[in-house]
């Protein structure tokens, strides 16, 4: 049995999918990378906020004052 024939449309139309599946696959990691980044800001951001709450707790209430 012989495999069937080819068209040169449906090749090209084969590689236009996989393209398409290509560009689609790479707009998913493009995606996924600012997603990553974004977390990524958003956990130092709240870090350096945090930290500086933190600052002024103690300033607020050194060691000595509460009794600690």
């Amino acid at each position: 049995m012989s495999p069937p024939a080819v068209s040169p449309t449906s090749a090209a139309e084969t590689s236009a999918v996989a393209d398409a599946k290509g560009a689609e696959r790479a707009a998913r990691e493009v995606d996924s990378l600012r997603a990553y980044a974004f977390r990524a800001l958003r956990f130092l951001f709240s870090m350096e906020r945090n930290r500086k709450v933190g600052v002024l707790c103690e300033v607020r209430m050194p060691t000595g004052a509460s009794g600690l």
